[in-house]
């Protein structure tokens, strides 16, 4: 759901840039690949992090889970 709410969010945001002009959709066609990016790799440790902390918790070493 959330990636396709940015991905919503960017189509809108395509639109209301283009009526500055072409210039303008070009750079920001740049940047969101690279927007896009660094929300996944931030996912990435996100999830991973929390799925460590469980199995931590779930093992019963609290000290290391904080």
């Amino acid at each position: 759901m959330a990636m396709l709410r940015n991905s919503f969010y960017n189509s809108v945001d395509t639109f209301f840039i283009g009526w500055i002009g072409t210039s303008s959709v070009g750079s920001v066609s740049f940047a969101f690949p690279i927007f896009n990016l660094t929300g996944a790799v931030g996912l990435t440790y996100g999830v991973g992090a929390a799925s460590n902390v469980s199995r931590q918790l779930n093992a019963g070493d609290k000290k290391q889970a904080d």
